[in-house]
């Protein structure tokens, strides 16, 4: 199943952006104590998720995915098809 329709910029940038958005998430629950860093994070999280650019597309499509299948299964299906699974995909 390939989708040949897709951006390779979409696929690729979703994908870094959810993974960065991943650790930045992990850092803010190791560190909460400067509340100007919170802040940031809070809006790097609102930009990349309302951003209607490829960027934010891919974000929205490889957050939905991880949600239905965590990344390990999420990295496999997007090596294997260069492109991300289906909404229906179980």
């Amino acid at each position: 199943f390939l989708n040949d329709g897709l951006d390779p910029v979409e696929e690729d940038e979703g994908m870094m952006g959810f993974y960065a958005e991943e650790e930045r998430q992990k850092q803010s629950l190791e560190d909460e104590s400067i509340p100007s860093d919170v802040k940031l994070r809070q809006y790097f999280k609102f930009c990349i998720e309302t951003d209607q650019s490829v960027y934010g597309e891919g974000f929205r499509l490889a957050a939905r995915a991880y949600a239905s299948m965590g990344m390990q299964e999420l990295l496999y299906y997007v090596a294997l098809n260069h492109d991300f699974p289906p909404d229906n995909f179980s």
